[in-house]
């Protein structure tokens, strides 16, 4: 009876053992090692055969099984879905070329074109992942207090002092890297809303205030963080632009070690050197990073936040929350959540929903409360008690409630385009009464990509706004095909990969969309495919500051960068690289990359598992909504979406990371109860294991 007991008990460990190893895409490997073990317990023949027979057939129809009705409902979603996105892309160029959606056959066929492409694409990244997850597995081990992968590769060189060595040369790396533009970028550039924040600190009259006072068009702690460096400089260098220049240069040097952190981050959660070694690459020489920190704008101050909070709120999922149970990191996390929230409009939104989301996935009653809790203090501290208690040089004046209405006036302003004829004098006064611009204006004034020559800073007379809200659905009612063109044409750049030739960028009036509009009904849609061009990021290589500051304040005088056409070299060099210019395409990192890790999930089965860790980046995609522009005719288009140039990349190594850790399984806990219940001896299995595990057995 005994003898048969042990005989059964080693069937269940091998077929265990067997089945894992088979999802892991290691079956014969890990099979061999088995019989090996079943080798040196002695088993006599007739029990050996038995035990293969008991646990490799089976294990073998589990594989065949694998092609399950779930899994071809997947594929086939995923299919379609992929057809679809090519559509989107197809259609999204149309409109970003002639500023109406018309559905063609011509515009059909290139979506159908577009879609094989994305699926092919799509379906290769796909394999990608899941073939070098299972590399990695192959080559790591569960991290004991975390669970977390770790490279076997890495077990000799972990360790703070290793880590913080490895974090500064690859710091340094990046800042060699950046160097060619920081020395053309010299001092920096101020973006045209820095000089707006720099002189509403210092009481000077801008657009959107009387002087006197501080707007909230612009993030409170920008502005202060902008005047104090302003106010530094003068009383150090007495030069104001000094001071500035020294905030620059501290967020370069940040910018570099935040990223290099998240390389060396990303070793100790199971990715592989060649995928740190890319990632570290991209960072360099990827032309956007050095130009981005080498302005100044509330953007990139957002970005020293939020990067180190996006790897801790990865921590805090991937832990189920025990990431934060010891005091400094929690005060450390809700410091970064709060510099998060408090240096972008949409920052205190997408940090608040992102901590909603932790409830998902943090497990007990009293963590999940805790999120709601946390979230909610943010918000009341962000809105309330900062504002209250920060000292600031002048009061601090509520506005931006335009934000709200910039689609609908769009809307409104096409309206009067196409319809303007066809409203009641009720309508009209409530419009004219409550926006800047009045319903006569909006077709002289109206450009389908851009809102500021509509709505920019303020609004009109409040008290129309009920009036106004009741005209916008009336008029929608008569004519919604109208508003659904100006909401496709103000949302197109996130998606499209080609935008008109014609107008001049520099140009944003409604006589240029009119132009286009014209030229297409004379010459055909012919001729909208011959004057099309990437959708570019459009990068700014000049002080675009208000012209009113060199007035009030000499010495930010606007000036165009020395370096400006080495600059201008450089980004047309990496345009013209035959896939790296791929991701200088706005719409990759807004549209096709965030599908491609949809895509990914759906097909490897782990969208539930992956579902609640994309909760920054779809609230950062959400947030591009309510834009005032998506196309990058100007450089303010691109800046809105430069977070995701940041989020995207890390989610893909996360997506390498989380494949990986779920083919890793447990082989060293499982070797090691084997050893531990006397089924093998240590001495005998020692020489017969892979690195990884041995290491982890003998441990």
């Amino acid at each position: 009876m005994a003898y048969l007991t042990e005989s059964r008990a080693l069937q269940m460990r091998m077929r265990r053992r067997c089945y894992h190893a088979i999802d892991s895409l290691i079956g014969y490997r890990v099979l061999r090692k088995l019989e090996t073990m079943c080798e040196t317990k002695n088993i006599t023949n007739g029990i050996r055969k038995s035990c293969l027979q008991n646990v490799w057939m089976p294990a073998h129809g589990r594989l065949q099984r694998h092609i399950t009705a779930s899994s071809i409902v997947r594929v086939i979603f995923c299919i379609i879905m992929a057809l679809l996105s090519g559509q989107i892309v197809a259609y999204a160029n149309q409109i970003a070329c002639e500023a109406r959606l018309d559905f063609t056959w011509m515009v059909t066929r290139d979506g159908l074109r577009y879609g094989v492409m994305l699926l092919v694409f799509f379906e290769i990244m796909y394999h990608v992942y899941r073939l070098w997850s299972s590399r990695l597995a192959r080559t790591s081990v569960a991290s004991p207090t975390t669970g977390i992968p770790i490279c076997s590769s890495a077990i000799r060189y972990t360790g703070f002092r290793w880590s913080t060595l490895r974090t500064l040369l690859s710091g340094i790396f990046l800042l060699l890297a950046w160097s060619p533009y920081v020395y053309w970028y010299y001092p920096g550039t101020l973006w045209y809303d820095t000089g707006d924040q720099i002189l509403q600190f210092f009481g000077y009259q801008v657009l959107d205030s009387s002087g006197q006072y501080i707007t909230t068009h612009h993030p409170l702690f920008d502005t202060l963080l902008f005047g104090w460096f302003a106010q530094i400089g003068s009383a150090l260098f007495n030069s104001k632009a000094l001071g500035l220049a020294l905030l620059i240069g501290i967020q370069i040097m940040v910018g570099a070690f935040e990223l290099s952190y998240a390389v060396e981050w990303f070793r100790s959660h199971g990715t592989g050197c060649i995928a740190r070694a890319l990632l570290l690459l991209f960072f360099a020489f990827f032309p956007f990073f050095p130009t981005f920190y080498c302005g100044l704008v509330k953007d990139s101050v957002h970005a020293l936040f939020l990067v180190p909070w996006l790897l801790m709120y990865f921590d805090v999922a991937l832990t189920h929350g025990t990431a934060l149970s010891r005091p400094w990191p929690a005060i450390l996390f809700g410091l970064l959540s709060i510099g998060n929230a408090l240096t972008t409009a949409t920052g205190m939104y997408i940090t608040a929903l992102s901590l909603l989301a932790a409830m998902f996935f943090v497990p007990g009653r009293v963590r999940r409360i805790g999120c709601t809790i946390a979230s909610a203090v943010l918000v009341v501290f962000c809105q309330l008690v900062f504002p209250a208690v920060i000292p600031t040089p002048y009061p601090v004046q509520k506005s931006d409630a335009h934000q709200m209405f910039i689609l609908p006036m769009q809307m409104t302003a096409r309206y009067s385009s196409q319809f303007h004829d066809d409203v009641t004098s009720t309508e009209r006064i409530a419009i004219d009464g409550f926006n800047m611009v009045s319903f006569d204006e909006m077709p002289q004034q109206y450009n389908p990509y851009l809102a500021d020559p509509i709505i920019h800073l303020e609004l009109g007379d409040p008290s129309y706004q009920n009036q106004y809200v009741r005209a916008w659905i009336s008029m929608g009612l008569r004519h919604p095909d109208s508003y659904l063109q100006a909401f496709l044409c103000m949302e197109s750049g996130w998606f499209a990969t080609r935008k008109s030739s014609e107008p001049d960028p520099s140009q944003y009036m409604s006589d240029t969309w009119l132009h286009i509009h014209d030229k297409v009904e004379a010459h055909s849609l012919e001729y909208s495919y011959q004057h099309r061009t990437p959708t570019y990021m459009n990068f700014t290589t000049e002080t675009a500051i208000p012209g009113y500051v060199s007035v009030n304040m000499p010495d930010f005088e606007t000036h165009t960068v020395r370096n400006s056409a080495a600059i201008d070299k450089a980004i047309d060099m990496f345009k013209e690289l035959p896939v790296a210019n791929t991701l200088m395409v706005q719409s990759m990192w807004t549209f096709i990359l965030p599908m491609m890790m949809l895509y990914a999930t759906i097909r490897g089965g782990k969208f539930t598992k992956m579902f609640w860790l994309f909760a920054p980046m779809m609230l950062t995609l959400l947030s591009l909504i309510p834009s005032g522009i998506s196309l990058p005719l100007k450089p303010t288009g691109s800046r809105y979406m430069f977070m995701l140039v940041i989020i995207v990349p890390i989610m893909m190594m996360l997506m390498l990371s989380t494949f990986a850790r779920d083919n890793i399984g447990t082989r060293a806990a499982d070797f090691g109860d084997m050893i531990r219940d006397g089924s093998v001896t240590r001495t005998s299995v020692k020489s017969k294991l892979p690195h990884d595990i041995n290491q982890s057995a003998t441990n």
